[in-house]
């Protein structure tokens, strides 16, 4: 048999180290093994309903590096822990560094190319630049990125958080494997740890995963402690396959190939994401390491189990095996940057990301994994050497991804060049605004919220004794470029609070009595208005106060909105959303403060920001189009419009209702005359509406400082 089973990343390939029968032989059904589960992967994130549980795929690439990994320590000659580690560090830089960095850097270039800045991207050019050192597992955690998130599918290098599972592994492996090898010693205590550290590691690390995958999902499923077991299993499998242990029970070999077959199909096709990776792991994981040890124990399978060995040691199978590791770094950033472009939703943009998918790993393998790993003059270099060569090669392409990812206000989507258009940031005022000062922004962090300040000593000088505080969601966010307009033009102090995801006095939709963090936010910011404000300054309170009609990862059913929208619980939602406002509004009206309520804005069917280059205006997010009846977004916004004006009955509270400059017409655009953006997305505004918007902010705001309420 000719495979050689190389240890890699998830999805390891042919290597130069190997992984053996006792017989010395090689054993090609292992990359069958690799095919299988890379074919999962790739069909569950193209077609995941044809494929419920593919994404542990990469649980059988776990236990597979696990035990080959081993299996190339195992058959070193033995030497000193510090040597014993250099040479196993030498192997797995040149196995995986290679194409790895390779992939990064074209990734990062082409994300720089062809993904704006937008929510949906947030996090990918952090977890780009920390897949680069081995940590975008953790970058993900951070970002509160899950893997079965909407995020997830738009970035990038989500999928190296497998690889920097592995890659931690590895720098602690070493020494658990090297105590192993301790077993034999004279030592009691060191002896009886090289028997049963593995095995502690292993228990200790199943435990974890048990309690964090109800409690702590997120990091149950990205960090190692709880991935631990998996690699674990196939390390325990080698171990115990070379100290005789298994020899006890010779019918595991003999009907493990359909035994552990039956458990992998069952984790792809029935396993689920709630909640993983404990219990429903155990399938695939127990599985493959059936499957190995029926591969390697060398004893012939069972009449059944014929089959599965020979279709694994299948010459296109294990073809398909070797190409795995290439396949698996290449097929997510197709998949992501067709979303973002094409689409991947028709046949023929699925069959294109399996084409290119194929085409690119081929290359690499070929061009990139193959001639380094095998060169001789990169073999005949001190192992201390490549270590060294391979950090400084990280070093030297995070730097240049990073600087890549510096370009994309130069070279990127027409939304990242033209980013004072449409990003609705503290932007300065376009020439010849009037204005009194020039404001300077100051970011400041409570426990729940965060603040953002607008104001400085030029602005100080001149200042009205008035200030301007601002409460809401992203909403309210977006209209930052409005706000450091109005600092500058009245020399009015502006804070602005907010908080990812959480509304306040929303009069749609009230916070859930459990969303701790949404109150905690509600509360947050109350107190700090409280601590800062003085009887007569202004309390903006902004949100998205109608439903969503697009998403900027997805289209939505419109009709079915509608009809929930005319539904009772919808009514009793906004009853509930009504009197929760009404009791955050009147508690800052009670402090002697203005307040001034934002009216319904209009919301659009497809994000402007995904189909305003070339490459993505076919893309199927932009069908539905830019424009909307206005007759349908005021039945829309009618019953909440309704409550605000009942709201604005009490004495000092004003209604701003920017629905009018946005939608003049018949129609409600997304774009003006000129091609310019009014929306940044469905419903938050560009920097370009903001100072459309600004003529009648203020002379709301002069209303309200003037104390005159307006007209019937």
């Amino acid at each position: 048999m000719s495979a050689r089973l190389g240890a890699a990343g998830p999805v390891p390939a042919t290597g130069t180290d190997t992984a053996t029968r006792e017989t010395g032989q090689h054993v090609a059904a292992v990359d069958g093994l690799r095919a299988v589960a890379v074919a999962a992967v790739m069909l569950y994130h193209l077609l995941p309903q044809a494929l419920p549980g593919g994404f542990t795929g990469v649980d059988v690439f776990f236990v597979i590096s696990g035990y080959v990994v081993t299996a190339s320590l195992a058959n070193r000659a033995p030497a000193g822990l510090g040597r014993y580690t250099l040479a196993f560090y030498a192997r797995r830089v040149l196995r995986i560094l290679p194409a790895l960095l390779s992939c990064l850097l074209a990734t990062a270039l082409l994300t720089t190319l062809f993904v704006p800045d937008a929510w949906l991207s947030q996090a990918t050019r952090q977890v780009g630049l920390w897949a680069f050192l081995g940590l975008s597992n953790h970058a993900l955690l951070w970002h509160t990125d899950g893997y079965f998130s909407p995020r997830a599918e738009f970035n990038p290098f989500v999928h190296t958080w497998s690889l920097a599972v592995e890659e931690q592994f590895y720098v602690v492996f070493p020494l658990v494997f090297f105590l192993w090898l301790q077993r034999g010693s004279a030592r009691p205590a060191l002896a009886w740890l090289g028997r049963h550290g593995t095995a502690l590691l292993w228990a200790a690390s199943l435990a974890w995963c048990a309690w964090a995958s109800s409690t702590r999902p997120d990091e149950a499923f990205y960090l190692l402690p709880s991935r631990f077991w998996e690699l674990a299993t196939g390390a325990l499998l080698l171990q115990w396959q070379r100290s005789g242990v298994l020899a006890r029970w010779p019918g595991l070999g003999r009907h493990g190939a359909l035994g552990g077959a039956l458990l992998v199909l069952a984790g792809l096709a029935v396993v689920s994401h709630q909640p993983f990776p404990f219990p429903q792991a155990l399938l695939p994981v127990l599985g493959t390491a059936w499957l190995i040890h029926a591969m390697t124990c060398g004893q012939p399978p069972a009449r059944w189990g014929r089959p599965v060995q020979a279709a694994l040691a299948h010459r296109a199978t294990v073809a398909v095996g070797r190409l795995s590791y290439s396949l698996y770094l290449w097929h997510w950033p197709v998949y992501v940057l067709l979303r973002w472009t094409t689409g991947l939703e028709s046949p023929a943009t699925l069959a294109l990301a399996l084409v290119a998918t194929v085409a690119l790993a081929t290359l690499s393998y070929h061009a990139i994994e193959v001639p380094l790993r095998r060169h001789p003059r990169v073999l005949a270099l001190p192992q201390w050497l490549i270590v060294a060569a391979a950090l400084l090669a990280v070093a030297l392409a995070w730097q240049l991804a990073r600087e890549v990812f510096h370009l994309r206000h130069r070279i990127g989507s027409v939304v990242n060049r033209e980013a004072t258009l449409w990003y609705p940031s503290a932007w300065a005022p376009a020439a010849g605004s009037a204005r009194l000062c020039t404001a300077q922004e100051r970011w400041r962090e409570l426990p729940a919220a965060t603040v953002l300040e607008l104001g400085s000593a030029d602005c100080t000088a001149r200042a009205v004794p008035t200030q301007l505080f601002v409460i809401g969601d992203s909403h309210a966010g977006a209209y930052t470029t409005l706000l450091r307009q109005w600092a500058d033009a009245s020399a009015m102090t502006v804070r602005q609070y907010g908080r990812s995801g959480c509304s306040f006095a929303n009069f749609y939709k009230a916070t859930p009595a459990d969303d701790a963090r949404c109150l905690a936010f509600a509360e947050a910011a109350m107190a700090d208005v409280e601590r800062l404000a003085r009887p007569g300054d202004v309390v903006l309170l902004a949100a998205l106060r109608m439903p969503r009609i697009g998403g900027q990862d997805r289209r939505y059913d419109l009709d079915a909105l509608l009809a929930e929208q005319r539904s009772p619980a919808a009514a009793t939602q906004r009853a509930a959303a009504e009197r929760q406002a009404l009791v955050q509004v009147e508690r800052l009206r009670q402090r002697g403060l203005k307040i001034v309520l934002e009216a319904p804005k209009p919301v659009h069917l497809s994000p402007p920001f995904r189909c305003a280059d070339w490459f993505n205006r076919g893309n199927p997010v932009c069908a539905p189009g830019f424009e909307v009846p206005r007759d349908l977004l005021l039945a829309l916004r009618a019953p909440v419009q309704a409550a605000l004006e009942r709201a604005v009955q009490q004495p000092g509270t004003w209604l701003w209702d920017p629905f009018e400059p946005l939608c003049p017409d018949a129609r409600c655009q997304a774009f003006d005359a000129q091609g310019r953006p009014l929306f940044f997305d469905g419903d938050h505004l560009s920097a370009h509406a903001n100072r459309l918007l600004f003529p009648g902010f203020a002379s709301v705001m002069g209303a309200v400082q003037r104390g005159e309420r307006p007209a019937p």
